[in-house]
C-alpha cells in the first residue's frame, strides 16, 4: 500500500513564531512540535512516525468539515500508516492521550476506528461510511465452507448477518477480474451470503444510498 504518489500536496508544520512562505504547492501549518517528536535528518529537523500520524488527523480543519467526512479522509491515511508499520498503535495511543492540540478527540476516535488489516484507502473509508451508519463492518474477512475450506476474502463483513460489503474500483472492470470476482462471489453466496456491491462513484457521491443498500440486505437475510 503506497502511502504518497509523486504529485501529493506537501505540507510544512512551522513552529508559530516563525515566518514561512506562502509557498506555491506547499501546504503551511503553524503549530509547536517538540524536540523530541523530530529527528535530524540532511540537516534538516524532520517529524517522527508517531507525530506524522497526529499530523495526518489534526490537519482536518473542523472548521471546514463535519466529524463524518473528516473521519472519512483521516482513518483511510491512518489505517495504511499502521499497516506500513511504521509506527505501533499502543505508541500512539500514549501520544494522544497525553496531547491537548486542537482536535485531538477526534484524531483519539480516529484511532479507535481504524484498522490496518484494510488493503485500500476506498475500503477504509468505506468502512467508516458503514460505522456511520451503526454498521461494524470487519475488514478482509475470510469465508469458509461449512467444511472449513477457504471460499474467498471479502472486503468488508457483516458476519452476524452473512452480509458482504465490497468496493469495485475501475480496475474490477477488466474481464479477468470481473470473472474471478464472479466466481468467488457464486461460491461465498452458495454458503448464504449476501453481497452490497459499491462503486467508486457510490463512494464519492452517496453514501446514504450504501446504508439504504446494507439494511435492505440485512432485512432479507433476517426475514429468510
Amino acid at each position: 500500500m503506497e502511502l504518497a504518489k509523486p504529485y501529493d500536496p506537501v505540507e510544512f508544520v512551522v513552529p508559530e513564531k516563525h515566518r514561512f512562505g506562502p509557498i506555491v504547492g506547499i501546504h503551511i501549518r503553524r503549530t509547536e512540535v517538540p524536540q523530541a517528536e523530530t529527528r535530524s535528518w540532511h540537516g534538516v529537523r524532520i517529524a517522527r512516525p508517531a507525530r506524522i500520524a497526529l499530523d495526518l488527523l489534526l490537519r482536518l480543519s473542523p472548521r471546514k468539515r463535519s466529524w463524518v467526512r473528516r473521519l472519512r479522509i483521516g482513518v483511510p491515511d491512518l489505517d495504511a500508516f499502521l499497516r506500513a508499520k511504521l509506527v505501533r498503535r499502543r505508541d500512539l495511543e500514549r501520544l494522544f492521550m497525553k496531547r491537548r492540540n486542537r482536535g485531538i478527540r477526534l484524531a483519539r476516535h480516529a484511532l479507535l476506528l481504524s484498522d490496518p488489516r484494510a488493503e485500500s484507502l476506498p475500503e477504509s473509508e468505506l468502512r467508516i461510511v458503514l460505522a456511520a451508519g451503526g454498521f461494524a463492518a470487519k475488514p478482509q474477512y475470510n469465508v469458509r465452507s461449512r467444511r472449513g475450506h477457504f471460499l474467498g476474502r471479502l472486503d468488508l463483513a457483516i458476519k452476524e448477518s452473512k452480509v458482504a460489503i465490497e468496493y469495485d474500483g475501475r480496475w474490477h472492470e477488466e474481464p479477468s477480474q470481473q470473472q474471478h470476482d464472479y466466481e468467488r462471489r457464486r461460491r461465498i453466496a452458495e454458503e448464504g451470503w449476501r453481497f452490497v456491491i459499491v462503486t467508486a462513484e457510490q463512494l464519492a457521491t452517496d453514501f446514504a444510498s450504501i446504508l439504504d443498500a446494507v439494511r435492505t440486505a440485512q432485512q432479507a437475510q433476517f426475514a429468510g
